[in-house]
């Protein structure tokens, strides 16, 4: 939403920018000067059941494919989605291991976290980590409605081609959230327990500025008129 100088000049910049942050979208940002998280999901290439994790804030971790068996193949497209929602706290990591198109069993870890409740977060991390012997690409990432599209960290590039790559919305914070994508793993040597790993991390404080809805539009209105008036 764009916003006349008129109205910038009458002071209701504010409800500009409220109203911008209903067409919010996702870009790529700087790394933060404060990193940490409070929710973490990783997918990996294990070898000791924990192919999937979920890590919340006051929660025990959990884990994925807990039967200890591999479950990835080389070059396979494997969808994921990531879930946050802000009344209640709930994180949800999601992992088609099956390939089938939907996701139930252990393909699902979810944890309510009641200090989240009510959290924005101020970014998104997406990391990859592999050796000189394997690769991860991560296809069709979307966040909250935004396409961003293929990312790689391709076979040779070791530690140097780490993805570490922060996302911020354009509100100045992330409310409900909602990530989806598919990830692959391949290579030609070793898969060690830990390589190739992919994951998202939550983090940051934010502040969403929220859309005046019903009376509050109506009474804005009425002040607009009066204002108008007045002048």
């Amino acid at each position: 939403m764009i916003c006349s100088k008129k109205l910038t000049a009458m002071g209701i910049g504010a409800l500009c920018l409220a109203a911008g942050a209903a067409d919010a979208s996702t870009i790529q940002i700087g790394t933060p000067a404060d990193t940490s998280s409070d929710v973490e999901a990783r997918a990996r290439w294990a070898n000791t059941g924990q192919e999937g994790i979920l890590f919340t804030a006051g929660n025990p971790n959990v884990d994925m494919n807990p039967s200890g068996a591999p479950v990835w193949q080389k070059g396979m497209e494997y969808s994921f989605q990531l879930s946050f929602d802000q009344a209640t706290g709930t994180s949800t990591w999601n992992l088609d291991f099956n390939r089938d198109g939907s996701f139930s069993g252990v393909e699902v870890a979810s944890a309510t976290s009641p200090s989240l409740a009510g959290r924005s977060f101020g970014f998104i991390q997406m990391y990859t980590r592999t050796n000189d012997e394997n690769s991860v690409e991560i296809r069709g990432l979307t966040i909250n409605g935004t396409l961003l599209g293929d990312f790689s960290n391709p076979t040779g590039g070791g530690n140097n081609a780490n993805i570490d790559t922060y996302f911020g919305d354009t509100s100045g914070a992330y409310a409900d959230i909602l990530i989806t994508g598919s990830l692959v793993f391949d290579g030609t040597g070793q898969f060690s327990q830990e390589r190739p790993v992919m994951g998202f991390k939550l983090g940051g404080e934010g502040v969403v500025i929220p859309l005046p809805t019903g009376a509050g539009l109506a009474g804005l209105g009425l002040g607009l008129v009066a204002l108008r008036r007045r002048r």
